[in-house]
């Protein structure tokens, strides 16, 4: 997967390992990591649950869209963890299939649900049933995350630091990937 753009947008569902690798493929490729509920924190000084909370989910996106096309227009070559949620807004979409090198990042349901409850966040649309909203926010996202992704990695079994070696490898390699195919997408996800 040759690197076409300045930012390497990370995406997937809540518990894919997005913060994770982030960090780390940062560290290897020599770029900032920026999480993005962690810049929208430091930003305007809310969580994104106390924003979901007082605004609604609109607003959120609507903030998220804004600080992601501010990476993207500021020409710094980055890492972005986004929020799993990122996809759902058109403009975000349009962003990450355009402006961004965006790779998707899956695991089964039985993983993201242990990595969601060891991460102790507190995460709006998880709450009540996590399980069942995972396995629904999946049937939504999934062929969003599809259409903006060059890559789609499954972390299931891996560790962060396996997940980014191999994308940093593909990266540095350039190899010619600039659409997966669709017998290299997540067995079973969405498209």
């Amino acid at each position: 997967m040759e690197s076409r753009h300045r930012v390497v947008a990370l995406i997937g569902m809540p518990g894919a390992g997005k913060s994770a690798v982030g960090r780390i493929l940062a560290g290897l490729l020599g770029r900032p990591a920026v999480d993005l509920d962690e810049l929208i924190e430091n930003t305007t000084g809310s969580t994104p649950a106390e924003i979901f909370a007082r605004d609604g989910e609109a607003a959120f996106r609507q903030l998220e869209y804004q600080l992601l096309r501010s990476l993207v227009d500021s020409g710094t070559e980055c890492v972005v963890a986004c929020g799993g949620g990122v996809v759902t807004e058109e403009a975000s979409r349009h962003l990450l299939a355009t402006a961004c090198d965006a790779v998707w990042l899956e695991a089964d349901t039985d993983t993201l649900l242990e990595r969601v409850r060891q991460s102790g966040t507190v995460r709006p649309l998880l709450e009540g049933d996590p399980r069942a909203a995972l396995v629904r926010l999946r049937a939504e996202r999934g062929g969003w995350y599809s259409e903006v992704s060059r890559r789609a990695i499954d972390t299931t079994g891996s560790s962060a630091a396996e997940v980014a070696e191999t994308l940093e490898h593909e990266l540095r390699a350039g190899a010619d990937q600039l659409r997966a195919t669709a017998d290299e997408r997540v067995p079973g996800a969405p498209s």
